[in-house]
């Protein structure tokens, strides 16, 4: 929940409080009473109204609370964890957790110094690294990028100083194409589109976890929930672009959901371990008819592991990989069944990546388990 702007007047004679308004708030608890004695007086003598913007989950809506009324926000129930501060430091702090085991980082967004309305802060954030993901470092091979995490800055110049950087690291490295020996009259536009196509991957399909099926868009029916199918498709390009960092760390990914799938499973008595569908970070599939019969996201890992061996070959790359690979392949060879009258197997259930409805031996999946 963000309080977007606070106006606080009458008619046509408003004065921009947002700033005063923010600090009131108090342990992620906002309670107020509008009085001219502390917002100031743009309409002497008449009655004024405090009217507030509040953006909630992206939605934006206007609340008008009354000279004298009081007017308060609670923490809401959620299993997530939230923190709103601002007491003395002149910014506002947001921290939120959506593991089991809470893992607050506190990003200060907003400048509310006094006598100044509130203006994103997130253009003067500096780009800082953490140390390597131990999920991701293999002996043999080298470490994958590490999480960039954001920390506050006053100097907006270091944000464009490390994205250049960046940037210029990404396109003189890893994988090229050039077309202009084409005597097709086409080759510049589809040039074009491979560069970028690599430039929107690099930007929204690579980092510590998997992007959403639509990656940062968030524009498809979806509503840019993440799908584990799709983790394929947005990951494995980068080992054929030679670029395989990128993936490297969202690929550890199966590692850390193996036991919830292992348990997804058995519960549905079957053996190895069913990789679920749409999850958040602690793997727990989300509940649609289709999860669990959806089945071309079960052989991707072994895939993956192939890439990533063909590129690393060595003892290492096989002792990351071997717990995912035996799972997956034995839920693979449990999973069809067999007809008691021809003793002939199938893949049932199974919906079509069409997602129409719910059948048995659908082509694509057949392709994939042969």
């Amino acid at each position: 929940m963000v309080i977007k702007q606070a106006l606080y007047g009458g008619k046509e004679a408003w004065l921009d409080v947002t700033a005063k308004v923010l600090t009131k708030i108090q342990d992620g608890k906002l309670s107020l009473t509008p009085s001219y004695g502390w917002l100031g007086d743009p309409l002497p003598g008449q009655a004024k109204q405090l009217k507030l913007t509040i953006v909630t989950d992206g939605r934006e809506e206007s609340v008008v609370v009354n000279d004298g009324a009081t007017f308060a926000i609670a923490p809401r129930a959620t299993p997530h964890a939230f923190k709103l501060v601002c007491a003395g430091t002149h910014r506002l702090e947001f921290a939120c957790a959506f593991a089991a085991a809470p893992m607050m980082e506190e990003v200060s967004n907003l400048d509310v110094s006094p006598g100044s309305r509130p203006r994103s802060r997130l253009g003067g954030m500096a780009l800082q690294e953490s140390k390597p993901n131990p999920d991701s470092s293999v002996e043999g091979r080298a470490p994958s990028r590490p999480l960039r995490m954001l920390s506050v800055s006053s100097d907006v110049g270091k944000v464009f100083d490390e994205s250049a950087r960046s940037w210029k690291t990404f396109w003189s490295t890893g994988g090229a194409i050039d077309l202009s020996g084409s005597k097709d009259p086409r080759w510049r536009e589809l040039e074009r589109r491979v560069v970028l196509s690599q430039y929107h991957t690099a930007a929204m399909s690579s980092g510590s976890w998997p992007p959403a099926e639509t990656a940062l868009l968030g524009i498809d029916s979806w509503r840019g929930q993440f799908h584990m199918e799709m983790v394929w498709w947005h990951l494995a390009h980068y080992g054929l672009w030679d670029r395989w960092p990128l993936a490297d760390q969202a690929l550890g990914c199966y590692r850390r959901f193996l036991p919830v799938s292992r348990q997804l499973a058995a519960q549905l008595s079957y053996a190895g371990a069913k990789w679920p569908k749409s999850v958040g970070p602690e793997g727990r599939s989300a509940p649609w008819v289709g999860n669990q019969v959806l089945l071309w996201k079960q052989p991707h890992p072994l895939f993956l592991a192939e890439l990533d061996y063909r590129l690393h070959p060595t003892r290492a790359t096989l002792d990351q990989w071997a717990g995912v690979v035996q799972e997956t392949a034995a839920h693979m060879a449990d999973y069809p069944t067999a007809d008691p009258g021809t003793g002939i197997y199938s893949l049932v259930p199974a919906m079509p990546p069409s997602e129409q409805g719910i059948t048995r031996d659908t082509v694509f999946d057949l392709a994939y388990w042969r």
